[in-house]
């Protein structure tokens, strides 16, 4: 289990003083379990599954996969990775859950703010909103985007079809 404990802090790129640091521990006790000193007690194995979305299976017999990969645990791998703040997360969970022509409407804000070069995918958005907003498939929450970003969507000049 040692090696487990150890290929878990690898793969989540963590030094043994963050890995233990969000489950309550030093440095040291990480240090020791890992190389076999100490013991994983039941009560930080559940700590260590329960905090780094880590099957529990895996952690005890190294059968079945290491992570369980769930909305929430990517969330906060990308929160951790890039270091968002809760604002940031609330942003990202509010997004996912937007209708399709709301999200069409934030691409192609950003795209018309930011430029194509900037955000290179996102250059069909426009198109996306104006054929939404004309098949009346907006489900009726335009009126919820502002105004100016509204503006800047139709003044946006019009994206080639392919």
């Amino acid at each position: 289990m040692n090696d487990r404990l150890k290929a878990i802090r690898k793969e989540l790129g963590l030094n043994q003083a963050e890995f233990g640091a969000r489950l309550g521990v030093r440095n040291s006790a990480i240090s020791k379990i890992e190389k076999g000193e100490n013991t994983l007690t039941d009560q930080m194995l559940i700590s260590i599954c329960r905090e780094y979305n880590i099957s529990e299976q895996w952690l005890r017999t190294g059968a079945g996969e290491m992570l369980i990969v769930t909305e929430d645990a990517l969330i906060m791998q990308l929160s951790d990775k890039h270091n968002l703040d809760a604002l940031d997360r609330a942003i990202m969970e509010g997004y996912l859950k937007l209708p399709e022509a709301h999200k069409a409407v934030i691409k192609g804000f950003l795209r018309s703010t930011l430029g194509s070069q900037m955000l290179p995918g996102l250059d069909g958005n426009v198109l996306m909103y104006r054929a939404a907003q004309s098949d009346g498939k907006t489900e009726g929450g335009i009126d919820d985007i502002p105004r100016s970003v509204l503006k800047k969507l139709e003044e946006a000049p019009e994206a080639e079809e392919i």
